[in-house]
């Protein structure tokens, strides 16, 4: 809670507290989660850091499975494991393997199948694997007690579910549940919290969020940057709105006059939602904040002595949408500041300057620790790994039709004309020039090789045998078709190809899979990022924080704490569960 940021104009409204980073809002020591205490996170950040910039890992991260097909070409510091990796495996694949090593115990393995199985792994391998183990921060979801006066009276129509979940998944209901009642908790746990009425919902989609907390007789501005998003929000109001005339109508015994806001008895008015599309930065967020606040409360809004508390929070929010909002909360915003990676002086002073390749971006999604929690999460997990290995193994075909058309004619000029620097942030995306999206195929398309290929192929358009034979009549011999796509066949037969294709599904598995494993240590390294430099800005640097009796860590700042909480459930799906938080301490 920043009380009075009334720095340069009395009528600012006063931010109360901040939820971001990767999801979320204000916390309480009730929803702390445990870890382990940090003798330094600084130089827990830096060492992360060094073993993602280290040969092994930076040489995955540069290197997608589509371009292991092209040439079959990998890095040289690959060639210690390389044999092990192409070793097709028909009873427990060698990417399963390495899951298993990631995914072991705590303690040491005392089953002889699981010794056996790590020690069968590439030194190199169960190296990297351990070293991942051992720095990525602990993602334990955190307790959310929902009080029972906080529970809503809905009709039976809803089969126990708030109007507000409708049309949710159950992953997003999990997350909007949870994060609606720990701003809940937070503001009815201290009573000099109460007076904190407006919130600002930043990137808020459908609205799912923004109309729970209007539910708690919260205001709320609601943007998005998409104004398809944002008429979404507004139809689902006027859904919302049909539906309890509907319930009201039909349970006429029943009170549901207090649906509109879900309050607690006498706590709070009943709310109001507003939508805006604002293309947001941070000089849009703060001139959007400022115009809600005049048009809803202006006799407030103009007292100099009576700053409005606000509570920011952002639901996902993706790419640099966390770090606008953070840099809005701050009021550090300016021209001189760019880019969400690195921010924190520690990581801005090596050399040279750190950065992470957009697939490591996209790698930090990855929970590969829950691929095999369940039966059917473990089919799920199989079916996603064969989609990245079967488009991978067709990406020579992709690339030869390229170059056999006309869009190859002007590749090198194409070439030259890029930006060096993008390319290089690019790397390991799987993109190539001659690329063309394969689009979405039923999962039925990825039953086998042989149906893989003939549903791909017809989808592009693409004639395999025509195709090769158009280039063995050009007048180079530019790439050839490796063999599993002009000799295909199924596993079990012995035609030409099919031993070579194994091997090298093994070894794309096994690429892959190393990419995924390094996704928590990479979103690690952004959250100990943002929350370092979440403290510098606060001035919490320096000081040695105070452990409760729990054994929590608690950053603060005066009257600012700054806390990572893991508030959402990876089980259900939100991989990306820890909240930047920062609050009253």
């Amino acid at each position: 809670m920043k009380e009075d940021v009334n720095s340069h104009r009395a009528s600012r409204p006063a931010p109360h507290s901040v939820v971001s980073g990767i999801d979320s809002v204000p916390p309480g020591n009730e929803l702390l989660t445990p870890r382990p205490i940090m003798a330094s996170s600084i130089a827990r950040m830096l060492e992360i850091y060094d073993r993602i910039a280290s040969p092994l890992a930076t040489s995955l991260l540069a290197t997608h499975p589509n371009q292991v097909t092209l040439d079959g070409r990998t890095p040289d510091l690959w060639s210690s494991w390389l044999g092990w990796a192409a070793e097709y495996d028909q009873e427990l694949p060698k990417w399963q393997q390495l899951l298993s090593h990631y995914c072991r115990p705590t303690e040491s393995p005392t089953e002889s199948a699981s010794l056996e199985i790590s020690q069968s792994i590439p030194a190199e391998l169960r190296l990297l694997i351990d070293t991942v183990r051992n720095l990525q921060l602990s993602r334990e979801s955190a307790c959310v007690p929902v009080p029972a006066s906080h529970s809503p009276r809905v009709a039976s129509k809803t089969r126990g579910r708030s109007p507000s979940s409708f049309g949710m998944s159950p992953k997003k209901e999990h997350e909007v549940t949870r994060m609606a009642t720990f701003i809940h908790n937070i503001l009815n746990r201290d009573p000099r919290r109460r007076n904190a009425q407006h919130v600002v919902d930043v990137g808020s989609g459908q609205g799912y969020l923004s109309r729970a907390l209007q539910e708690q007789g919260l205001h709320v501005l609601a943007v998005d940057n998409n104004e398809n998003q944002t008429s979404g929000a507004n139809n689902w109001k006027i859904k919302d709105a049909l539906r309890r005339a509907h319930e009201q109508r039909r349970n006429n015994t029943q009170d549901v006059t207090t649906c509109p806001s879900q309050t607690t008895s006498g706590s709070r008015s009943n709310g109001s939602l507003t939508h805006q599309t604002v293309h947001i930065n941070p000089t849009t967020l703060e001139a959007a904040i400022e115009n809600w606040l005049l048009a809803n409360v202006p006799d407030t809004f103009s007292s100099s002595r009576d700053p409005i508390p606000v509570i920011f929070v952002a639901l996902h929010a993706c790419g640099s949408l966390t770090v606008d909002v953070l840099r809005t909360f701050l009021s550090q915003h300016n021209k001189a500041e760019s880019g969400h990676f690195p921010l924190s002086e520690p990581l801005l002073a090596l050399f040279p300057r750190p950065t992470l390749p957009i697939a490591a971006l996209h790698l930090a999604t990855q929970v590969p620790t829950h691929w095999f929690r369940t039966e059917k999460a473990a089919v799920r997990a199989c079916l996603a790994v064969r989609k990245v290995v079967y488009r991978a193994l067709l990406q020579p075909v992709i690339q030869l039709a390229a170059q056999c058309g006309k869009e190859s004619t002007d590749n090198e000029e194409i070439m030259s004309r890029e930006n060096v620097q993008e390319l290089t942030a690019r790397l390991g995306l799987g993109e190539t020039l001659e690329n063309r999206r394969l689009g979405k195929l039923n999962d039925a398309s990825y039953t086998d090789w042989s149906t893989f290929l003939v549903s791909a192929t017809t989808k592009l358009g693409i004639n395999v045998h025509d195709l090769a034979r158009r280039h063995s009549e050009g007048p180079g011999p530019g790439d050839e078709l490796p063999p599993w796509i002009l000799n295909h066949g199924h596993d079990s037969g012995g035609e030409e190809g099919v031993c070579e294709r194994l091997r090298m599904e093994s070894l794309l598995e096994v690429v892959h899979v190393l990419r995924c494993i390094l996704g928590p240590l990479i979103e690690s390294l952004i959250l100990l990022d943002r929350y370092e430099w979440l403290r510098e800005k606060l001035g919490a640097v320096g000081r040695s924080p105070p452990v409760n009796d729990e054994g929590w860590e608690q950053r603060q700042n005066g009257a600012m704490a700054v806390e990572m909480v893991n508030l959402f459930d990876q089980v259900t799906g939100s991989g990306r569960n820890v909240a930047l938080v920062v609050s009253p301490a």
